[in-house]
């Protein structure tokens, strides 16, 4: 029998859970397993920096908002919450648009008729200027997420930069069109961007960067962005984009041709696999420059805390407030049906500072990278994570919706680096099983033809052959040494019940830091590396 879901006392709970962990844990997933298995979808870009930003609202308003004495901001913005539905009728039916194409049904559609009269305001902002600094290059970063606005604060304050933001979702939403990004050239809003900036940089999302690229394919050279553009790879390549097809084949054609003033990085080993992987050719150089972590993160827990107390909280682990949809089941539901002494705090936690006030922070990972995992190494707090096997067993089971979509793609992407030719038969045959489905057949697993071609020369589908644990920072090996793992929820009990002394064995407070300080300068080295090679290509 379950125990009673009244909460014990902090004292009794820390020493109940060693006792019935192992009991409650089959309980625990036998229940939750009987909830909403939809859970498919991953989250929205802003969650994985702890941020939020806001879209336009499903609408089946049909009414058309003339063009008024409000700024091209506001009329775009209205015009999206009006047509929202327009939006989605239209980039289904990708075959009626080019990249430059001559449309005839601009009457049709009040949006492209707008969008061929609006003149984009370009609005850049500086950020966080100082005087000191240089104002030459003129930098742009266009980015929305303030966490990417630090990171390269600090990137660009080691070379005394100073550099100025252009906030994509004040134009555009996520995951640009090709039709949006044609408007945005044929708008002058492009060469507009391009005159005002000698280094353009692409944060966040990458689809952001459309119009900036299509431009770069031009047949008339003259009408190419001559800035340096540098896109700057923080999750897909392809996030929030539907018209794949023509936005796949805009890179092949960027990666057949290299234009010398087109250049790539990215913050974490997944994002150039996935996206060689996606486009089906070759990425140019990709330069692997990770978060800079904290920039003023100290070697020493007491210069970090100061004087002020943490008021027992060292005694306990932390844990984030989940965020997916209530009614389904997740993380949190687990910990609290276990009882496990828990702090949860609200997704605007204080940052790694307030971390350091409790023995450490559990963290399940739903993104294949996160900001906060490379803040947290830097400042020496110690995390708990759980091992790859138990967070596969975890999302399996329907506990943990938002990671199941990139594990997916992390084994795809394993495959593809290990045997390109299995993951193109791999592909061809997901392809017939849908055509099946389609027709009302019954095959749902890969076909025993599938693993005979694969047997024994290569694989036979098993987890171990699928080296996805080093496209994915919270696993890779250099990493391990800051990170504390548990293979089971009857593991984190015992964590959860070590005395505060006795819990940081490997030293993360200390090492961590010290350890990071390295990451760093190889990204601030990468960086001015780059910038002198955009110098010397201008030459």
């Amino acid at each position: 029998m379950p125990p009673s879901r009244r909460c014990l006392s902090r004292t009794a709970k820390a020493t109940a859970v060693a006792l019935f962990c192992m009991a409650l844990l089959a309980e625990a997933f036998s229940l939750l397993a009987r909830m909403d298995q939809n859970m498919r979808q991953p989250p929205d870009p802003s969650d994985r920096h702890e941020t939020s930003a806001s879209q336009p609202k499903n609408s089946s308003a049909t009414s058309f908002t003339p063009y008024t004495k409000e700024t091209d901001l506001d009329v775009l913005s209205k015009l999206y919450k009006a047509h929202d539905a327009v939006l989605k009728r239209r980039d289904m039916n990708h075959d009626a648009f080019n990249e430059y194409s001559n449309d005839n049904d601009e009457e049709e559609d009040p949006i492209k008729k707008q969008w061929r009269t609006l003149n984009f305001k370009l609005v850049l902002e500086p950020f966080k200027h100082n005087e000191s600094f240089a104002s030459t290059p003129r930098i742009t970063y266009m980015n929305g997420h303030r966490g990417c606005n630090e990171n390269m604060h600090g990137v660009l304050s080691s070379m005394r930069l100073n550099f100025k933001v252009m906030d994509p979702r004040r134009l555009i939403r996520y995951g640009m069109s090709r039709m949006e990004a044609t408007k945005l050239i044929k708008a002058g809003f492009i060469k507009k961007l391009c005159d005002a900036s000698d280094v353009i940089i692409i944060a966040d999302t990458a689809p952001d960067a459309r119009a900036l690229l299509l431009s770069l394919l031009d047949k008339n050279p003259k009408k190419r962005c001559k800035s340096n553009i540098v896109v700057e790879l923080t999750n897909r390549y392809d996030w929030m984009v539907r018209d794949r097809k023509y936005y796949n084949s805009m890179f092949s054609q960027l990666f057949a041709n290299p234009p010398k003033n087109l250049f790539w990085v990215a913050n974490n080993p997944f994002e150039p696999v996935f996206m060689n992987m996606e486009v089906g050719s070759v990425p140019p150089k990709i330069r692997l420059l990770r978060a800079l972590g904290n920039v003023n993160a100290h070697s020493f827990l007491d210069s970090r805390l100061g004087n002020d107390t943490t008021a027992g909280k060292e005694y306990f682990l932390s844990i984030i407030q989940d965020l997916e949809d209530t009614g389904k089941p997740k993380i949190g539901d687990v910990l609290s049906y276990l009882c496990m002494p828990v702090a949860t705090l609200p997704k605007k936690y204080g940052g790694p500072t307030e971390l350091l006030r409790y023995k450490g922070f559990i963290e399940f990972p739903y993104q294949v990278s996160v900001m906060k995992f490379y803040e947290n190494i830097a400042n020496g707090v110690p995390q708990l994570l759980p091992t790859p096997r138990f967070l596969k067993q975890i999302a399996a089971a329907g506990h943990h919706h938002y990671i199941i979509k990139w594990l997916e793609s992390l084994e795809d992407a394993a495959l593809f680096l290990k045997n390109a030719t299995a993951f193109s038969i791999l592909q061809k045959e997901r392809k017939q099983l849908e055509q099946v489905k389609a027709r009302g057949g019954a095959k749902n697993r890969i076909s025993e033809k599938m693993h005979q071609q694969f047997q024994p020369e290569f694989l036979s589908f098993s987890d171990a052959l699928f080296d996805w644990v080093e496209l994915m920072d919270f696993y890779r090996a250099e990493f391990a040494p800051f990170v504390y793992f548990f293979d089971s929820f009857e593991d984190l009990g015992r964590m959860i019940n070590t005395a505060p002394e006795a819990f940081d064995y490997k030293r993360v407070r200390e090492n961590g830091p010290v350890f990071y300080a390295k990451i760093r300068q190889e990204s601030l080295d990468g960086w001015k590396a780059l910038f002198d090679e955009m110098a010397n290509s201008a030459k």
